[in-house]
C-alpha cells in the first residue's frame, strides 16, 4: 500500500462511496415497498423486536469484518429513523 498515492487511495474511496448509495438507493426503494404494504394491512411503522433482531445481527457481521459495531448501529439508527419516519408519511396519505 505504500506506493499507492494518496489520489488512487480517494479514487477507491470515492467508488465505495459510489457503491453504498447504490445500495442504500435499492434498500429505500424496498422499504418504501413495505411501507405501502404496512399502510395496506394496517400495521405499525415500527417493528421494535426486528429492529433489535437486525441491530444485533449488524453488530455481530461488524465483528467479523472488522467494523466497530457501534458504527454499524449508528448507521443502522438513521436508517431506520427515515424509514420509520417515511412510513408515517405513507400512512398519511390518502388512499
Amino acid at each position: 500500500m505504500n506506493d499507492v498515492s494518496l489520489s488512487e487511495m480517494r479514487e477507491s474511496i470515492d467508488e465505495i462511496d459510489r457503491q453504498i448509495v447504490s445500495l442504500l438507493a435499492r434498500r429505500f426503494a424496498v422499504t418504501e415497498e413495505i411501507g405501502h404494504l404496512k399502510k395496506r394491512q394496517r400495521l405499525p411503522s415500527r417493528d421494535p423486536q426486528r429492529e433489535e433482531r437486525q441491530k444485533q445481527s449488524l453488530r455481530t457481521l461488524s465483528l467479523e469484518h472488522g467494523l466497530n459495531p457501534d458504527i454499524a448501529e449508528d448507521f443502522f439508527d438513521v436508517i431506520v429513523r427515515h424509514v420509520v419516519s417515511r412510513h408515517d408519511a405513507i400512512k398519511g396519505q390518502p388512499e
